[in-house]
């Protein structure tokens, strides 16, 4: 193996990946079709294009396209990064529901079926290398969004908008892919996945007018939603939305401020189906008043 495969990837503390690949970072980095939120990982979820390289960064540095992956890889192996690793930030994927997948957009020139290329598949192992290490989650496939590993952006079905990416000549690729990963790790011991964060120790992190969500015991039909309306310069009144797996919302108001960042939300009969915890109550906190990081 070269250099290029070899090479392990690194994140630095600004959220920019770095390490021995050809890697190019967004202009605004962020890109604008994001959010901010807890920046939690499941996995990693792999993309087809339907497209070029450069259009794919002209199409998501689009505010119309409400769409975005945190990285895109050319036919070449050139690394595109969309947004910042470990700060919060969350891409939009189309169409999915579950903000805990980092997306790697893959160059296809219009014809998913057409195979990853040998440059591709080793920067795409770089990435989910990276990745998986970065979160403490194992290197394996996955075709199931309540699995950690490498999944596709089809396996969560109509949850996920019902897409066929990244399409299954690619979606098979994924073993080599994992393959390479693993030698790039080299002898080093995989990681254990990490302990999944209790509910009174979440903290997000969302602006005026923007929403967030997180999502828990890797269900990705299980989430707290937030809405944030600033009040006041130190007060940000929330609408926190609990979305059950057998369908519906409940929706309760709650008001923090800077000195009491912290509400406690009763969860109406949680065992009908709404799988947060299995508890009766979620206690949140936030961060109000907040500047984007």
């Amino acid at each position: 193996m070269g250099e290029r495969m070899t090479g392990r990837l690194s994140v630095g503390g600004d959220g920019r990946v770095t390490g021995p690949a050809d890697i190019t970072y967004n202009t605004p980095f962020p890109c604008v079709n994001g959010s901010w939120g807890s920046g939690a990982m499941t996995g990693v979820l792999m993309h087809t294009m339907v497209g070029s390289q450069a259009g794919t960064i002209s199409w998501f540095n689009n505010p119309d396209a409400n769409a975005s992956a945190q990285f895109g890889v050319g036919f070449d192996g050139a690394i595109h990064q969309f947004g910042p690793i470990g700060q919060g930030w969350i891409a939009w994927h189309a169409g999915s529901a579950n903000a805990t997948w980092y997306g790697i957009e893959h160059e296809d020139g219009g014809d998913p079926s057409r195979p990853l290329t040998d440059a591709q598949l080793t920067a795409s192992a770089q990435l989910t290398e990276m990745l998986c290490g970065f979160a403490g989650i194992p290197l394996q496939v996955t075709n199931s969004p309540a699995n950690w590993g490498l999944g596709t952006h089809s396996m969560g079905g109509s949850a996920w908008g019902g897409h066929a990416c990244p399409g299954d000549v690619r979606a098979a690729q994924r073993g080599e892919v994992i393959r390479r990963a693993r030698a790039i790790r080299g002898g080093g011991s995989a990681p254990q996945p990490p302990a999944k964060p209790r509910l009174e120790e979440a903290v997000m992190q969302i602006g005026p007018g923007e929403t967030a969500g997180m999502s828990w015991n890797g269900d990705a039909y299980s989430s707290i939603g937030f809405l944030a309306d600033p009040q006041g310069a130190d007060v940000v009144a929330l609408r926190v939305a609990v979305h059950r797996v057998s369908g519906g919302y409940d929706v309760t108001e709650v008001e923090l401020t800077n000195a009491a960042p912290k509400a406690v939300v009763r969860v109406a009969n949680p065992s009908d189906g709404c799988s947060i915890a299995r508890k009766d109550r979620v206690a949140i906190s936030i961060v109000p008043n907040f500047a984007p990081r």
